[in-house]
């Protein structure tokens, strides 16, 4: 009788970038099998799949980066029934000595995982925190622009015309904001520069203004969606919306990753 033959036992390393990512895989003892580079498509993940199981069984594949440019490809393998692992950042000693490329990189991603070595479960970003995750990040972005513009705003009336200064000083930020809206100007004539530092007020305050709507109305879908997905996290006392959202962001779609309180820091960083 012939023997029946059973697939090597593989691990793979990803080196993840935005239009492309290369993958390295190596046997369990450690010798390098082969290496290639996939485009980040949905054609892309499954050639990687294919490529990866026809050259054995994968014990798991170490992904460097799985909340940003990994996190397609972390999911994608998942679905496929393939364990995925979040590896550290090269060593830089090693990256001095041997050099740096995408080849060496996915190479030393496939190792980390050989070698178990400072190894972490990823979150997974398939479910409802990842919804919370995107309008967290959303609203973060509104409220710094809404600050950076109000800011403009102000060093602008530092030097502003000693007639408009005078005239804006001593507001409110809210009455601030509509004082600069209301103001007039006189478009024809922008080498005044009083008429342009109207003008660049009033277009600073709409924005302002804008952004401060689109901040407060992600808020309101956040607490909605937090009061839903974890109403015993939002009812503790004294714990917002904001508040809740970052640590539920934090623990992620996977809570059972976090075995740890070392864990859950290293999740939050």
């Amino acid at each position: 009788m012939t023997p029946r033959l059973t697939p090597q036992r593989i691990y793979c390393g990803i080196d993840t970038h935005e239009n492309t990512h290369h993958a390295a895989i190596i046997t369990d003892t450690g010798i390098l099998l082969e290496h290639r580079q996939f485009e980040t498509t949905a054609t892309g993940y499954e050639e990687l799949v294919a490529w990866i199981r026809l050259h054995g069984d994968p014990i798991s594949v170490g992904i460097e980066g799985t909340s940003s440019y990994g996190a397609g490809i972390s999911r994608h393998l998942r679905r496929r029934k393939i364990k995925v692992v979040e590896v550290p950042r090269p060593n830089r000693k090693l990256r001095r000595s041997v050099g740096k490329s995408d080849p060496i990189d996915a190479e030393a991603a496939a190792r980390a995982v050989l070698a178990r070595h400072q190894l972490s479960e990823p979150k997974h970003g398939d479910g409802p925190i990842e919804a919370i995750r995107a309008l967290r990040v959303a609203r973060s972005s509104a409220v710094k622009s809404a600050t950076a513009s109000m800011n403009a705003i102000r060093s602008m009336l530092v030097t502003a015309p000693d007639a408009l200064r005078a005239q804006l000083r001593g507001y409110s930020t809210t009455a601030l904001l509509d004082a600069c809206i209301a103001l007039d100007v006189d478009t024809t004539a922008l080498t005044d520069p009083t008429n342009a530092t109207i003008l660049a007020l009033r277009s600073l305050a709409q924005r302002t203004r804008q952004l401060r709507t689109e901040a407060g109305e992600l808020k309101k879908h956040l607490a909605k969606l937090v009061a839903e997905i974890a109403p015993k996290t939002s009812d503790v006392f004294g714990l917002g919306p904001d508040t809740a959202a970052a640590l539920l962001v934090t623990v992620g779609d996977n809570p059972e990753r976090l075995k740890s309180e070392s864990s859950f820091a290293t999740s939050a960083e």
